[in-house]
């Protein structure tokens, strides 16, 4: 039994604690989750940016080559269908402008736009010269107007130096050679082509350092993740074992307790205390009237010694029994007649003066117990001596108990009996009886008031 007043455990106050634990720690996975997809994502569109801004910057250093490629094969090959080529690149196409325009939707990407936007201020630079070489081809080659080709405003606006105009076509398209070919031009592809790597660098700078920061809140959600599926597994360990320890294992000895039919041991758990004091209660309630309706049915009501149900059981016992055993049959003589002179009340007081008088003489060991009406029973055992000890012990309790007959309450009458006792060296049987009886026959055709010791005769 637990000992009284030390702190049990609140089931109740448990539970909600577990799942309050259990709750929190899954709103933080489900945090940690939130968080890694938001980093996975930042990640994701970070590559995708780096990706679209690269493509950009390919595609603006595309177009401006492009354009060199177009005006430079108009001069080398004087096919008129590379000016188309280069004035659709530069009108319709444009794709160094998209690509400017793709670069400033990503805001990330401040620095690198500024540095493809210098390439296009480089490229917008050159066109000037490209349209001017244009112009010397246009003027070399005595190109016209026409339903298939307009010359551009572009190139029809450039006015070529006094210098140019005298020179001989052939000269002019050597003119426009050189002016593609030549270090200043060259000098402005370059500055260009730098402006795209600072570009490309910056972007890629800008991409990794956003990719690290994504990969280390990566790392530590994914590492938060870790720890709380083990914390997750530990406090569902600890909630089973507790059930086990607190719950099942109490239930298992409340059980095997109500099958050996005995009270329930506390426990340390509150709710589990409250089951087994109830039980307990009730229990010890069915004990109570248990033992009542057995002494009820086991004994007189009237004396309180126990019936004949009771002793046949026990001669029942005692028939198996080894020992040697002495039965007394005792009667009260002309009870009928203390019944008619002073009633049924007297009569009663006399029975349970008898019954007193008998419980007070003989021993604890012995059995005495009322058969019915004003008859009466007294089964000795435990007589470990000689035959003739217990007889002198049977004629001691037998004289000490017509004296003590003689010494009744106020107002009843002193009652005499008639004893007829029997002797059996192993147990009770029923020839014990038939002598006993025997032995009470002579001493009431004796004249009553005395007691016979079956011998035989």
């Amino acid at each position: 039994m637990k000992k009284a007043g030390k702190k049990c455990m609140n089931l109740r106050k448990c539970n909600i604690t577990f799942v309050v634990v259990i709750a929190v720690q899954c709103l933080v996975m489900v945090f940690n989750f939130w968080n890694l997809e938001k980093e996975f994502n930042i990640y994701v569109d970070s590559s995708n940016e780096y990706s679209v801004v690269s493509k950009a910057a390919i595609n603006l250093q595309t177009g401006s080559d492009y354009l060199t490629e177009q005006v430079r094969y108009f001069v080398i090959t004087r096919d008129i269908g590379h000016m188309k080529n280069y004035f659709e690149e530069r009108d319709v196409t444009k794709r160094r402008e998209t690509a400017i325009e793709e670069l400033k939707k990503q805001q990330s990407m401040g620095k690198a736009v500024d540095f493809l936007e210098s390439a296009l201020f480089e490229s917008k630079k050159l066109e000037n010269l490209e349209y001017y070489a244009m112009r010397l081809m246009v003027d070399a080659l005595g190109i016209k107007d026409s339903s298939d080709f307009i010359i551009p405003e572009s190139v029809k606006l450039v006015q070529l130096s006094e210098k140019d105009k005298a020179l001989s076509n052939d000269y002019k398209i050597s003119q426009a050679w050189l002016l593609l070919f030549s270090n200043e031009y060259l000098a402005e592809k370059n500055m260009i082509a730098s402006y795209k790597s600072m570009a490309l660098t910056e972007i890629f700078n800008q991409s990794q350092k956003i990719h690290d920061e994504s990969f280390d809140q990566l790392h530590k959600s994914y590492k938060n993740i870790q720890v709380l599926v083990i914390m997750i597994f530990v406090t569902g360990l600890i909630f089973f074992f507790s059930i086990v320890f607190h719950i099942i294992k109490p239930l298992y000895i409340f059980i095997k307790n109500i099958k050996e039919d005995k009270m329930l041991p506390l426990t340390n758990t509150e709710e589990l205390n409250i089951l087994c004091k109830t039980y307990n209660e009730m229990y010890m309630r069915y004990s109570a009237n248990e033992v009542r309706l057995k002494q009820k049915a086991e004994h007189d009501q009237l004396t309180g010694l126990i019936n004949r149900t009771a002793l046949d059981e026990i001669r029942q016992s005692l028939s198996k029994s080894k020992d040697r055993i002495a039965l007394l049959l005792i009667d009260v003589d002309r009870f009928k007649q203390i019944n008619d002179t002073f009633g049924h009340v007297t009569g009663d007081q006399v029975l349970k003066h008898l019954a007193d008088s008998l419980s007070s003489c003989f021993r604890q060991t012995d059995y005495v117990g009322r058969t019915g009406g004003d008859e009466f029973v007294v089964i000795m055992t435990g007589c470990t001596g000689s035959r003739d000890e217990l007889e002198e012990l049977i004629r001691t309790k037998v004289l000490l108990l017509r004296e003590k007959l003689q010494a009744p309450p106020a107002n009843v009458p002193a009652p005499t009996v008639s004893i007829g006792i029997a002797i059996n060296e192993e147990g009770y049987s029923d020839s014990l009886y038939g002598n006993a009886d025997f032995a009470l026959y002579k001493v009431k055709k004796a004249g009553r008031d005395g007691f016979e010791i079956y011998s035989g005769n």
